[in-house]
């Protein structure tokens, strides 16, 4: 079962589906940051190998590289759409 978020805990973003803009979470992180949560922004957040995304391998490395980080608690997914 997994842990319940506490005030320190790291936060790691990823965007799995589209290439985000240099600042595009920016917002969200400052919220977060707010919050007391730390965040921690994968490689390729912004990679746009594809012209809208970063390569499978890229993606995927993003991903095991935050699930294997002992200091990331969770992994907030971002975008969803490519088109």
């Amino acid at each position: 079962m997994a842990e319940k978020l506490k005030t320190g805990d790291m936060i790691g973003i990823i965007s799995p589906c589209y290439a985000a803009e240099e600042n595009h979470y920016d917002k969200s992180i400052g919220v977060l940051e707010a919050k007391g949560f730390k965040v921690k922004k994968s490689k390729n957040l912004s990679k746009n190998t594809y012209g809208y995304s970063a390569t499978e391998q890229e993606r995927a490395s993003d991903f095991n590289d935050m699930i294997s980080d002992k200091e990331v608690k969770m992994v907030l997914f971002g975008g969803g759409w490519v088109g």
